[in-house]
């Protein structure tokens, strides 16, 4: 009967050192795992503050395609703007040179008839 007693505690010495080891890598894993969710915690609140920039940088990207469009829109209202007066411009210095050519025309015309009339004055005498 003790030797009974003695396998039998045995086996249950065998069975509590299996369930100490077993523990023990329960122990083991469960660090590894609290070390991983650190981890993890730690990659959390990075991807928070690279969220945060990003936000912030495409807020910034959007006035900036906002003051782009605005300046575009000036530019495009400018060049409008020249190519009236550049045609303005042409039409008035148009009418001017006409207006010289116009005058410098009667003036010669004047004189070629003076001269003609003064050559006929002439030719009757």
């Amino acid at each position: 009967m003790e030797q009974l007693i003695k396998q039998f505690m045995e086996k249950i010495d065998q069975r509590f050192d299996s369930l100490e080891i077993d523990i023990n890598e329960l122990k083991v894993g469960q660090a590894q795992l609290q070390g991983d969710v650190n981890e993890l915690k730690v990659g959390q609140v990075q991807l928070q503050g690279d969220v945060v920039e990003l936000k912030a940088g495409q807020e910034q990207l959007q006035t900036d395609v906002k003051n782009l469009q605005a300046d575009v829109i000036e530019l495009k209202e400018g060049q409008a703007r020249l190519q009236r007066n550049i045609i303005d411009s042409l039409g008035v210095y148009t009418e001017k040179i006409t207006e010289y050519i116009d005058d410098r025309t009667d003036a010669l015309n004047k004189r070629v008839y003076r001269m003609e009339v003064e050559f006929e004055r002439l030719n009757k005498q």
